[in-house]
Order: C-alpha cells, then structure tokens, then sequence
C-alpha cells in the first residue's frame, strides 16, 4: 500500500465521509485515526485495530493491488466496560489523490488542492467540469449563484439544492405555503396556508 491518504465510504451516509492518511512501514500499518496493524504485500489482507472509550475497533480487508482502492468491514466490539452489543459494516476506499478516477470519485487530478475544479476529496467543485484520467478540469463562463447554500442578491432563500417541494424551490425562491429563515444555507418548513377561490377565509402567516 505504502503512505497514502484514502478516503473511506460509508454506506450508512451514501457518501465518503472519512479521510485517513495511512502509513506503512514494512508490514506494519498506523492510520490517522489511531487504528494500528499489518498489512501482507503479497496478498494485500490487512487488520487492524484501535481502542475507543468504551469499544474496540477492528478494521480489515484488501487492498488493491495497484494499492488505489480497499474493501473491507469495520466492526465494534464491546468490552468488559460496556453493556452495549458489538456493530459493523462494510467499506470501501478509495486513494485520493492518485490521478486515477475510482469507485465513488467524481474526478481525479492527481493533487490535494482546492479550487482547481476537482477538490481533496476527488468531488467536482461547483461551477467547473472534470474529464479523463488524470482529470482535467474546466471552470464555466458563468456560474449561477442558486443554489450555492448562500442567499444572494434577488435570491428570497437558498438551502443548497435545486429541489422543489422542500420549501425553496429551484430558482432560490420561497415555495406557497412554507416558511423558511434568511440562514445559509436556508432551512424551511411548512406553515399556514392561505388558498384563494375555497370559498373559505384561511389564516395567512406565509
């Protein structure tokens, strides 16, 4: 595997949520995030561990053998000190930056570097394109500012995404019906609704 910075996938989230720098020294391993243990360069297995406040964390798998990616399952297991039941679930990572676009990377150019239209966790910055292997990226001629999770000029909210019916709509405007706070990025619920032509006088507050 050698010194590497991988991200890990966690299905739970839907996303890659943890980044650990991994280093290896002959078959030894030690991550960022205190987990510690061997890895075997011929097949690629690791196992690894790290004692939290009350559990004990084990993590193993296989690396790749381009060393790009691992799979494997982290498990918790409870100790004499806790009165809980052990979990796990399953991982996968991937090394970023490699150059190279792997499972649940939207580019790779090779660099840890914001702001380059392909961030340090190999995610499409907004406003810019990426292609190929290594990536390269293009910034647009004219970058939108709805949604961009702040609430601009002309812009009555903004939460970050161009979906309707959660309050704010796709053009950054406050939906009927819903209420939202003038936050960045912009959360709204529903409230009162007025409905002209029911033949009804309905409270106002939106």
């Amino acid at each position: 595997m050698g010194d590497a910075r991988l991200w890990a996938y966690y299905p739970n989230y839907y996303r890659y949520v943890s980044v650990e720098d991994w280093a290896q020294s002959g078959t030894g391993l030690t991550t960022s995030q205190g987990f510690t243990g061997i890895v075997d360069p011929t097949t690629g297995a690791f196992s690894l561990e790290r004692y939290l406040s009350c559990d004990e964390d084990r993590f193993s798998g296989t690396v790749a053998a381009d060393g790009l990616s691992l799979t494997g399952f982290e498990g918790f297991a409870s100790t004499p000190f806790c009165n809980r039941p052990g979990a796990g679930l399953a991982i996968t990572g991937s090394r970023c930056p490699s150059g190279t676009i792997e499972p649940g990377e939207g580019c790779d150019d090779g660099n840890a570097a914001d702001g380059d239209g392909c961030d340090d966790a190999c995610n499409v910055e907004r406003c810019w394109t990426c292609t190929g292997t290594p990536s390269v990226c293009t910034q647009a001629a004219v970058c939108p500012t709805c949604p961009n999770a702040v609430i601009d000029a002309g812009e009555g909210c903004d939460d970050g995404n161009v979906l309707d019916g959660d309050g704010c709509d796709h053009s950054c405007a406050i939906e009927a019906c819903w209420q939202c706070n003038d936050a960045s990025p912009t959360y709204c619920q529903p409230g009162e609704c007025r409905v002209c032509g029911n033949g009804a006088q309905d409270p106002y507050t939106v």
